[in-house]
This record gives structure tokens, C-alpha cells and sequence, in this order.
């Protein structure tokens, strides 16, 4: 089962005899560990027996609710998980080098229980990896299912509002309008 807690102890035998036990070794057995496309992405959860229902997987993102002018150039990293009622899962994904820069991690699904899905700013940036947190039925999980949790996740470039300007002839129209005035006074 994955999960932490799974504690392993080991004993040798051989011809003369068999030793005592070791101390426990306690393990935490990841949900996946691997690559996804060029990235490699672990998870791990507080629960045992916490499973993923597929591996998980780059898609494009939905941007519906995000900041506007925002594109996801990497794409969302999305998985489900079942069997996790009450747990945490905590992700890692570890991206080519480079692949981060001006990129800032957002998390789509309820900013808090009970909000409405929307992204929102999740994840911390160390280098070329982010890593964040999906508690079950938390901030972020886009299943109310209990024990079931479903994460999209992305690097977001977020877009610049444009600030509105006059064109090229309003600009020539004014400045006569300024010397006009100017003359005028």
C-alpha cells in the first residue's frame, strides 16, 4: 500500500547463526515517482493506502477563471486520486532547466472549501522544481468526493493589462490643442 508508515526490520542468517532484527526502517511508498513527458514529478501521500486512479498526465489547460491575458506554455499536470479521505497529497515535478523562468505557479480548483473553482496562486519554486499540497476536500481539490482528489496544476506567464493610450494622431491633435491654448493665454 503506499502511504507512510510501512516499517521494515531485517535479520541475517548464516552458518553460524542468525543475527537480531534491525532497527525499523519507516518508509513512505510514493503514489508515482517517474517522468511525465520530460518532467519528473513525485507523489506522495499522508494516507496509507492512497491510489492513483491513472498516471499523471500533461494536458492543455483550461483557462476559464484564470488572470486575465494568462497562457500555460507547459501545459496542466492533472491526476486523480481515490481511497484518501482526510489525506494530503504533496507534489513535486522538477522541470527541464530553464523551463521555470518567468513562470509562476497556479493551482485550479476552490481557493478554499466550499469557493468556486478558479486559479489561484499555489506552489513554491525552488530552482527548475515547484512543489504544493492537495489536502482532501481542501483548497484546491476539484473532487468533493470524500477521499477523492483531483488536481490540475500550472505554470501560468502571466499576461500584462494594457494600459489604454491615444493613437498617433489623437497624440498629434492634442499637442496642437496644447499650443493653442498655449498661444490663447
Amino acid at each position: 500500500a503506499t502511504g507512510p508508515g510501512h516499517a521494515i526490520s531485517a535479520t541475517a542468517s548464516n552458518g553460524t547463526g542468525t543475527s537480531g532484527a534491525s532497527g525499523a526502517l519507516t518508509l513512505n511508498i510514493a503514489l508515482f515517482d517517474g517522468p511525465v513527458g520530460n518532467t519528473q514529478v513525485l507523489l506522495t501521500s499522508n494516507q496509507q493506502g492512497c491510489a492513483l486512479d491513472a498516471p499523471p498526465a500533461f494536458a492543455p489547460a483550461d483557462l476559464t477563471a484564470a488572470p486575465a491575458g494568462a497562457t500555460a506554455p507547459l501545459g496542466a499536470l492533472g491526476f486523480s486520486a481515490s481511497g484518501c479521505a482526510g489525506g494530503t497529497l504533496a507534489v513535486r515535478a522538477t522541470y527541464p532547466p530553464g523551463n521555470l523562468t518567468g513562470l509562476t505557479p497556479y493551482k485550479q480548483g476552490p481557493a478554499s472549501t466550499g469557493a468556486p473553482a478558479s486559479w489561484f496562486p499555489l506552489g513554491t519554486v525552488t530552482g527548475d522544481a515547484v512543489s504544493w499540497s492537495v489536502p482532501d476536500n481542501g483548497a484546491g481539490d476539484n473532487d468533493s468526493a470524500s477521499g477523492a482528489i483531483r488536481d490540475p496544476h500550472a505554470m501560468l506567464l502571466l499576461g500584462t493589462t494594457p494600459v489604454p493610450t491615444l493613437g498617433h494622431w489623437a497624440l498629434v491633435l492634442l499637442g496642437l490643442l496644447v499650443q493653442v491654448l498655449a498661444f490663447v493665454a
